[in-house]
């Protein structure tokens, strides 16, 4: 693969989970690489690997974190992302389905999000009141 093909926008931010990595671009794409047996690259298939840099699809990613087979992700939109490993139900999603592809969570306005071990933490703003919410998912 030709680096030219990476040089041409820098990486705005990475993470790192148990062996795959997420990165954003500063023109708002998500890429991500490494080992994919629960579908934590977010590529619509849940096993191999990704040895280089893949997008998934869309543009105007913002933030991200991953947990060890997870991901999480918002957009410049405020909408909240996730996909990967879910046996714990820490994708937020109203069950324990892995999902390969980026899942919105229901609604608008997630200000902050964190991922760790099979555990998720998101900060929601209200747009009624604009009062901080903190909706977490936390197992141990």
């Amino acid at each position: 693969v030709s680096q030219s093909r990476y040089r041409s926008v820098a990486i705005s931010y990475a993470e790192s989970g148990g062996n795959h990595t997420i990165a954003t671009k500063t023109d708002g794409t998500l890429w991500v690489w490494g080992q994919n047996q629960f579908g934590q690259l977010g590529i619509n298939l849940s096993s191999g690997y990704r040895s280089s840099p893949t997008q998934i699809p869309g543009t105007q990613w913002n933030y991200i974190d991953i947990g060890t087979y997870h991901a999480l992700a918002t957009k410049t939109d405020g909408t909240l992302w996730s996909w990967g490993y879910n046996g714990s139900g820490q994708l937020g999603i109203n069950g324990t389905v892995d999902r390969s592809s980026p899942t919105q969570i229901p609604g608008t306005q997630w200000n902050s999000i964190s991922a760790g071990g099979n555990t998720t933490a998101s900060i929601k703003t209200d747009a009624f009141n604009e009062i901080p919410v903190s909706v977490s998912r936390i197992y141990v």
